[in-house]
């Protein structure tokens, strides 16, 4: 089982209670997820873009990421990383991706790689667009790639789905 596999599976206990909507697709290999935030797109961009707004919302306790291990190098071909801490146990779960297409703040293109072996290619695309809607932003993201099929349904949408809540909740509060 890949890193990235093994990734998927700690996602199907998540609990989904976010209005997050998965869209169907005919490509079982692929999910879609669909989120309208309160903030405009501007704020919602650099919650994907700066590193220090990343750490707030990527990763659903007790696996979240820190702010010491997140890290944004943000042009084509720059990296990125995430690392997932287990509060309960100190456990690292790494997330690492180059960046593929960068518009913004309207599109952003990045992979998910298996950081232990920076050469394998089975890498999953993720794509995030933001539109403006009047004072709120709509944000789709689809990620596609080699996952079991399985995968791509429940385990993820979950697992995005408390990502993107957290993501909710801090724009709420912090509306720098």
């Amino acid at each position: 089982m890949s890193f990235l596999q093994k990734l998927g599976s700690l996602f199907r206990n998540q609990t989904d209670n976010s209005p997050a909507v998965a869209t169907p697709v005919s490509d079982a290999r692929q999910i879609t997820l669909t989120r309208v935030y309160d903030s405009n797109r501007q704020k919602v961009w650099e919650m994907w873009t700066r590193p220090d707004k990343l750490a707030q919302w990527w990763g659903s306790p007790p696996l979240a990421a820190t702010k010491e291990s997140t890290q944004i190098d943000l042009r084509v071909g720059g990296r990125w990383q995430a690392d997932m801490v287990n509060a309960s146990d100190g456990t690292t779960i790494p997330f690492r991706g180059t960046y593929l297409e960068i518009i913004p703040p309207q599109k952003l293109v990045f992979t998910i790689e298996n950081p232990q072996d920076p050469n394998d290619k089975n890498v999953e695309t993720v794509t995030v667009t933001f539109t403006d809607h009047a004072g709120t932003t709509q944000m789709t993201m689809r990620q596609e790639g080699h996952l079991p099929a399985e995968q791509y349904g429940e385990p993820l949408r979950n697992g995005y789905s408390a990502f993107f809540e957290r993501m909710a909740k801090y724009l709420r509060i912090h509306v720098d």
